[in-house]
């Protein structure tokens, strides 16, 4: 593949921080744009106080990262962190394409973990560079300082294949060698419209900048508006070359900090989608709707009836670590699936807000009898499970649900499921943080209790039984179409082979 070299750093969008932080409305839309597309923009430094020596501070530890990585490994090796969720790479790490080493922003902060040398000769410039882009971004815990060393490689061809998207919101990037490699086309697949990928080298970012580019839980969080770019480190010419990145890396908090952790049925879940300014495809995904396909994502199905298997056979449905790697990026959960997993929630999530849905419970039961429970039952989806992989799934789901909030008996334990649920959230969530709700009280609790304004609508009633079915029949139509196109294709390409061999029958007797 032939390298595309941007000519200059002018080609690239520079954000000024200082009036981004000053709340100017031209340089924030320039930021968003650079975001959209191509997904990446230089971040000035020069005009905010508080982070202006961060380009001097980047080359000494440039200097200081070449002195830590050329040390011996036994030296290396008392930084490593064992034990660590999958998603962490803090403490020092090798595999064949790199060396890194990490430290959270609160473990600096806090005068842990206790710095090996060389870092521990510079620890107070370690600590102000990592101040100082925290300064840039002011987030929490799990943000941190990775510096990375990529191998001297003599021959272009042979740097190690690396492309990737970071995980987080965005990714601050120092470096000074050209070896950032970024994909410019497509949103989703990266594809142009011939199906090839087009890479650019961008160049490192001028004296007092960092090149800032957006990560996976940005794009879902924003609804696919934001970029995450694929991107990978490489090198644009033969010659062996040390290759250093000071990465500054903003992730959500891998403590679940979930502000809201909702349970209830539509009216409710649409009213916290309004309330909650329209972030309901966070929400939702992460608590799938197969009924109105929100959320219907394989590997959102996968994680709830992993979880449901294992509830059932009595042990948790998941732990911090997989709910941490599943949830980042959303603001809550509600309804079912998630509903079944109280006790999880609560566990990785314990100062999260919890909203109790209240209503008759005969009411109750009548209505889900009528529709959630006949949908786990219905023939339909028992027969579209049989050609659709998909339904499969979701109709196993569904009974694995019954069984594991009902015991597998609606029509006769749900009342006292109903009852049980509602004693076990107000034993468990302090009174400050449990709101007990009925949709007929409208906006005004709601609201209130989520610390957000009362919408001018009015509020949504969707809990209605044909409105249920409508959607359910609606999908069922779309899975039968859908296996009815594969099976005719199918079967044309069935017919055509034996046309072939009804055409090649003599010369193979």
């Amino acid at each position: 593949m032939a390298y595309v070299q941007l000519l200059d750093a002018s080609a690239v969008t520079v954000v000024d921080i200082a009036r981004v932080n000053e709340g100017d409305g031209a340089e924030i839309a320039k930021l968003v744009r650079a975001m959209e597309d191509p997904g990446y923009f230089y971040l000035d430094f020069h005009n905010a106080p508080a982070t202006e020596t961060i380009a001097d501070d980047a080359r000494f530890l440039y200097a200081l990262a070449d002195e830590y990585f050329q040390e011996p490994a036994d030296i290396k090796a008392k930084d490593l962190r064992r034990g660590l969720p999958s998603w962490s790479d803090r403490g020092y790490k090798s595999c064949e394409t790199d060396e890194s080493f990490e430290m959270s922003r609160d473990e600096l902060r806090d005068g842990q973990p206790v710095l090996t040398a060389p870092w521990a000769k510079q620890t107070e410039l370690v600590k102000s560079f990592n101040v100082h882009c925290d300064d840039a971004v002011r987030l929490n815990r799990a943000t941190g300082l990775k510096l990375i060393s990529e191998p001297a490689v003599p021959f272009a061809a042979d740097v190690l294949e690396n492309k990737h998207r970071d995980s987080g919101t965005l990714t601050m990037l120092f470096y000074d060698s050209w070896s950032m490699h970024i994909c410019h086309s497509g949103d989703h697949d990266d594809m142009d419209d011939e199906g090839q990928r087009q890479w650019v080298l961008v160049p490192p970012p001028p004296e007092g900048c960092a090149l800032v580019h957006g990560a996976s839980s940005l794009t879902r969080l924003s609804g696919g508006r934001l970029r995450a770019p694929l991107h990978r480190v490489t090198q644009p010419v033969d010659g062996a070359q040390k290759r250093y990145f000071l990465s500054y890396f903003l992730r959500p908090d891998h403590r679940l900090r979930g502000e809201w952790v909702v349970a209830g049925g539509e009216g409710l879940s649409h009213g916290f989608d309004t309330c909650n300014q329209g972030e309901s495809p966070e929400t939702a995904a992460a608590s799938p709707g197969p009924e109105q396909d929100r959320g219907n994502v394989p590997e959102h199905a996968d994680f709830w009836v992993r979880a449901v298997e294992r509830k059932l056979s009595g042990r948790p449905g998941f732990d911090s670590a997989e709910a941490v790697a599943f949830f980042d990026g959303y603001h809550g959960v509600r309804n079912v699936p998630a509903v079944a997993f109280a006790a999880e929630l609560i566990e990785v999530c314990p100062t999260s807000k919890v909203i109790l849905p209240t209503r008759d419970v005969d009411s109750w039961h009548r209505s889900c009898l009528g529709t959630v429970y006949q949908r786990s039952i219905d023939p339909v989806l028992g027969a579209l499970a049989w050609m659709h992989p998909p339904s499969r799934t979701y109709a196993n789901l569904l009974r694995g649900l019954q069984r594991v909030l009902y015991r597998g008996d609606f029509p006769g334990y749900g009342k006292t499921a109903f009852e049980e649920h509602g004693e076990y959230l107000r034993s468990r969530v302090p009174p400050e943080k449990l709101l007990e709700y009925r949709v007929q009280q409208g906006w005004g609790p709601l609201c209130e209790f989520l610390g957000e304004p009362v919408p001018a609508e009015e509020f949504p009633q969707s809990n209605d039984r044909d409105a249920f079915w409508k959607g359910c029949r609606a999908r069922d139509r779309r899975v039968l179409c859908e296996v009815a196109v594969k099976g005719l294709k199918g079967l044309l390409v069935f017919g055509a082979a034996l046309v072939v061999a009804w055409n090649l029958r003599d010369r193979l007797m």
